[in-house]
């Protein structure tokens, strides 16, 4: 992908009302330049991927999210925010993509376990979908209190992880 791709993508008729980007996001406090969201690759089979800033995102117009009810940045810090020493505020991926026209975003505080995410993102789409009148905000906090009970139901017979700590089911926010 690339930045025209992604706007591509994103003014599809009709607009995805759920979109989920599980990446690699890198946030530097005080600069929307270097701060990037991981991208495919831009040849085909993948490549070195892209980088698409915060500066970029920001900025470019044709990158809007109208007509997304959710969504969802399942990488690292994609909810953390920053400023520099001059005071000048740098947005979090999150805040920015919400001003950008999301209606809802599930983000990240902190950096995340990518099996405690996938965990968690799975229970709480089919908590969402498939329970009646669960709102995106009931699903998030039952899928995290799942994870947080994890240590009572983990066994050695059963192979299943302890998630209990807050490092693996507290760093998501909607």
């Amino acid at each position: 992908f690339t930045a025209k791709t992604l706007a591509q993508q994103l003014h599809s008729n009709p607009p995805y009302p759920l979109i989920h980007i599980a990446s690699h996001f890198v946030f530097k406090p005080g600069n929307d330049t270097t701060s990037y969201l991981l991208l495919a690759g831009k040849e085909a089979g993948g490549g070195t991927g892209y980088r698409l800033t915060i500066e970029e995102l920001r900025d470019d117009p044709s990158l809007r999210f109208d007509g997304t009810e959710l969504l969802t940045l399942s990488a690292c810090s994609t909810a953390a925010g920053g400023a520099t020493a001059d005071g000048r505020e740098v947005d979090g991926l999150g805040t920015l993509v919400q001003r950008k026209g999301a209606k809802a975003v599930l983000a990240s505080l902190w950096s995340v376990s990518d099996a405690s995410t996938g965990q968690l993102m799975a229970d709480f789409y089919r908590r969402w979908i498939t329970t009646a009148g669960m709102t995106k905000l009931g699903a998030l906090q039952q899928a995290q209190l799942a994870l947080l009970h994890s240590n009572r139901t983990a066994g050695v017979s059963t192979g299943a992880h302890d998630y209990s700590h807050p490092y693996y089911w507290a760093p998501f926010v909607l």
